[in-house]
């Protein structure tokens, strides 16, 4: 008899490691970060907030929550904010898109200022079973082709966002800015990496980096694709592989 619950108490924790590794619980920690020598009022205090993970074991929970490190991902030097005279950072934060199926997509934020306010964003998609953080290549075959069909996705939204805007007075005044802006923008191959992942397909990013006074007449950089048309250019045996058998 104790045999048989043994083995039954065996079987509901190996069923439910099984499914927690399908998600993991991710739960916000703010940090409020004080400077030693703060330039000025506005900056005598910086915040981030991390994600902390739960997942199958704490192993695996501190090896996701090294992936989706700021200061590896942003390069960031907290000892240089706090303590340095070159202070920028104003905050951190984070949003999940996705978390099941094995799959964690989510995005990093940065936020600071110097001449003019910025943001800078980090997207990761991670191997929940593993705690990998997955790359273009470990997802995507011919990556020269699948670019090429995002660059055409690009073209169309640079395309719509003339026609959108061309009655804009702004617009109209500052479209030899703008055209000068786009003139060597190039969806490539490399560009395929830091893209997000949801139910529905798999969304690409690019940066155009326009100079702070027209990044608001920005083209649209978000190019999605739906898992049946991304089919082909998934690998099957990598991580995305089971959203398109």
């Amino acid at each position: 008899m104790r045999y048989k619950v043994f083995f039954c108490l065996a079987a509901v924790f190996l069923f439910s490691a099984a499914a927690f590794s399908q998600s993991v619980i991710i739960t916000p920690k703010k940090t409020v970060y004080r400077r030693l020598k703060p330039e000025s009022d506005y900056r005598r205090t910086f915040t981030i907030t991390y994600p902390k993970v739960k997942a199958a074991s704490l192993v695996l929970s501190r090896k996701i929550e090294s992936v989706l490190s700021f200061e590896k991902n942003f390069e960031l030097n907290l000892k240089e904010e706090i303590a340095g005279e070159y202070q920028w950072l104003e905050s951190g934060d984070y949003r999940v898109g996705f978390n099941r199926n094995g799959v964690l997509s989510i995005e990093l934020f940065i936020e600071g200022s110097g001449a003019y306010p910025s943001t800078s964003v980090r997207r990761i998609v991670v191997d929940l079973q593993t705690g990998n953080r997955i790359k273009a290549p470990d997802a995507f075959a011919n990556p020269d082709a699948l670019a090429a069909r995002v660059r055409q996705i690009q073209r169309e939204k640079i395309e719509a966002n003339y026609e959108d805007r061309r009655e804009d007075e702004d617009f109209k005044e500052l479209r030899e800015d703008i055209a000068e802006e786009l003139k060597d923008v190039d969806f490539t191959a490399e560009n395929l990496e830091g893209f997000t992942v949801d139910d529905k397909g798999v969304t690409f990013h690019y940066d155009y980096g326009f100079r702070h006074a027209i990044r608001a007449l920005e083209p649209d950089g978000d190019y999605f694709l739906a898992w049946t048309e991304i089919k082909p250019f998934i690998k099957p045996a990598g991580l995305l592989g089971k959203f398109v058998r």
